[in-house]
């Protein structure tokens, strides 16, 4: 049950309804089929690393625009 608790306080201190409904979606993906499958079937380091990429995501200071993400992956497109 601490985890569920923790996981409330942290709710609970998020002001930011965009992150708010991030985290929303992503708990949503975990619990839902396909994609809490997919999460499943990671390893114990491809899940440290994904949550590790998660926590920089909500820094805004370490996100680019979608412009300069577009012109990176336009390359491979």
């Amino acid at each position: 049950m601490a985890v569920k608790e923790q996981l409330h306080k942290i709710i609970d201190q998020i002001e930011d309804e965009a992150v708010l409904n991030a985290y929303m979606q992503l708990l949503q993906s975990f619990s839902e089929g396909e994609y809490g499958q997919l999460f499943n079937n990671l390893s114990k380091d491809q899940k440290a690393q994904l949550e590790v990429s998660y926590q920089r995501s909500l820094n805004p200071s370490n996100l680019i625009t979608h412009e300069k993400a577009m012109n990176t992956l336009s390359k491979w497109l």
